[in-house]
């Protein structure tokens, strides 16, 4: 009665290699307090991974894209900070398919209060507009446009050791063109 989907990967092996260039600014201060940092950056994934056009999950996606940013925290007081990193991505043609994503502008933003020293709470959200539609054989579709709007909360903790464990919680809203979801983010970060 119902056709079973299957659903096919294309095994091990290694993902994209992803390259990145940043210029960081000195932290501002006023009377050694941190009031403003900024970077800029651009991040380069090359499509080196594994790639089968005949499965549906792979370690690599295929594609050259190009992902620059620029990322900044406010600190109101040493308690209360503003942070976000607005994006933008162009992806070039998958010549295999002829397909090509449109290009689109993303950024992710939070609020957050330390509520104890090294414990950081915080309002959190990311929004994503395709500004072009996606081509197929060289010809735009109409209402392939992706846009997603989401609002949630999440935990950064700073731990001894260079030690960081951050978590975000999102519930999506207004999607047009892609699925409305939650999206739980867990990092662990440790700098050596």
């Amino acid at each position: 009665m119902f056709d079973t989907i299957k659903l096919t990967d294309s095994g091990k092996g290694f993902g994209d290699l992803d390259f990145g260039l940043f210029l960081q600014w000195p932290t501002y201060e006023i009377n050694e307090r941190p009031i403003f940092v900024h970077r800029l950056q651009l991040d380069i994934s090359v499509p080196s991974g594994k790639f089968d056009l005949n499965t549906l999950y792979n370690p690599g996606n295929g594609f050259l894209y190009l992902n620059p940013y620029w990322a900044m925290t406010l600190y109101f007081t040493p308690q209360w900070a503003l942070s976000a990193r607005l994006n933008y991505v162009w992806n070039a043609p998958l010549k295999k398919l002829q397909i090509q994503a449109g290009q689109a502008f993303f950024t992710n933003f939070d609020l957050a209060y330390e509520v104890i020293p090294h414990l950081w709470l915080a309002a959190t959200g990311y929004y994503l507009k395709e500004f072009t539609d996606d081509t197929i054989r060289g010809k735009s579709y109409a209402n392939t446009r992706e846009e997603v709007l989401a609002l949630g909360c999440g935990a950064l903790g700073v731990l001894p050791k260079d030690f960081f464990l951050q978590a975000a919680l999102d519930i999506e809203f207004l999607a047009k063109n892609l699925p409305k979801g939650i999206s739980f983010v867990l990092r662990m970060i440790k700098y050596f």
